[in-house]
């Protein structure tokens, strides 16, 4: 038995040797594994997005993964040195190992509730998506301004894109204080149901069949959402009173997209569309294609030298 001493004393000692390197193991797989898993769900949630420019957000990956391996990798280093201290006794009385039992459980708590917050607002989006006019009034109503990890948002543009949602409820939303409104929605979950643009609330509020004319008139006014304003003037419900007003309010310094959609809504006046065509070469190239598919532009425009 003697004979074996050393070599259990050497396994012993490798045994030990490892344990104590056990927080720089787990700190590798921690980091390795979570920048796997962002990585795969910020691809995703770029690709989803049928834009030319999402891409861009290919750039941004290596900086958020970087970020990630850092913060996962000192989580993964707090929950190795709790391993090391449940393998061996003497690691527990370490100032380190109650350092880490702060760091760990409010990780653990708050990963728990975000998690439970996905599944839930996963399922309640689910259900909003095949209510009628009355059960969506009534999700409305039950829906908190804000949670923890603030899904709400999610919620409230799953109910602005039912087809079922009535004018008057829309035009409720509409009517909301809340910034959050305006924000674009890519989550890293997707969380968008049909919206894979990521459009924000208010323009899903516009874009949805049942908005009244007194609802886009309000936000033509109100609104400094260019995009919203953009959908307005695409609206062929909007009233030319409002397509006149917001050339007027915008003709000195358009934005893409607001002429866009103005070139592109068949109602809008002939005068606005020819004097599309005075704007720079860049701009009148941009729209040419569009300007010729509108009939009142091919009308009153294209034949006539018209000058604003």
């Amino acid at each position: 038995m003697s004979s074996h001493a050393p070599r259990l004393l050497e396994k012993n000692a490798r045994a030990v040797k490892h344990i104590k390197k056990i927080p720089l193991y787990t700190a590798l797989i921690t980091a390795v594994i979570a920048v796997i898993l962002f990585s795969i769900l910020f691809i995703q949630s770029i690709l989803r997005v049928p834009s030319s420019t999402s891409a861009i957000g290919f750039i941004y990956l290596p900086v958020w993964d970087a970020i990630v391996f850092a913060t996962a990798a000192l989580s993964g280093y707090a929950l190795g040195i709790l391993i090391r201290g449940f393998m061996i006794a003497r690691y527990r009385k370490k100032i380190s190992f109650f350092m880490a039992v702060l760091i760990i459980l409010p990780l653990s708590l708050y990963l728990t509730s975000l998690c439970l917050d996905v599944y839930i607002t996963s399922y309640k989006i689910n259900r909003i998506s095949v209510m009628n006019t009355t059960a969506l009034e009534e999700a409305y109503r039950k829906t908190p301004a804000h949670t923890l990890h603030g899904y709400t948002i999610y919620l409230f543009a799953a109910i602005a894109q039912n087809p079922q949602a009535s004018s008057a409820l829309l035009d409720k939303m509409a009517h909301r204080a809340d910034p959050r409104f305006n924000d674009r929605l890519l989550p890293l979950i997707d969380l968008n149901k049909k919206n894979d643009r990521g459009h924000s609330v208010m323009r899903l509020i516009v874009a949805n069949p049942n908005v009244s004319v007194n609802t886009l008139v309000y936000l033509a006014d109100t609104s400094s959402d260019d995009y919203v304003i953009g959908d307005i003037a695409r609206m062929r419900q909007t009233p030319i009173t409002v397509l006149r007003t917001l050339y007027q309010k915008y003709k000195n310094s358009m934005r893409f997209n607001i002429a866009w959609d103005l070139a592109s809504n068949p109602n809008t006046p002939a005068d606005i569309l020819c004097a599309l065509t005075n704007k720079s070469a860049s701009f009148q190239e941009t729209f040419n294609a569009i300007l010729n598919n509108n009939p009142s532009y091919v009308k009153y425009c294209k034949k006539r030298n018209y000058s604003d």
